[in-house]
């Protein structure tokens, strides 16, 4: 039976692979979201580029930009600032 079907909605699934045994796993659903089906597209462009400063993989669908931090301990939370884009250590 697909979650799906057991809900009797879409839904946000959550998945995760063992690095060890390559097995697939269900970490999480949740009820799919009005705005995650949304038929509007948004479109974005990055007026500037600067250098890439850290790198990984995105979970939005948005552009940032702002000053980088970088959060060594949450003592050094004054730091965030409104438009500061920051990265725990």
């Amino acid at each position: 039976m697909s979650i799906e079907t057991h809900y009797g909605r879409p839904m946000d699934i959550e998945w995760g692979k063992d690095g060890n045994t390559g097995r697939i796993y269900i970490l999480q659903a949740r009820p799919e979201t009005v705005r995650s089906r949304n038929t509007t597209i948004e479109r974005f462009h990055l007026g500037q580029r600067g250098a890439v400063l850290v790198e990984g993989r995105a979970i939005g669908h948005r552009i940032g930009a702002g000053t980088a931090r970088i959060v060594a301990s949450v003592a050094d939370i004054h730091k965030v600032q409104p438009a500061t884009c920051w990265s725990p250590t």
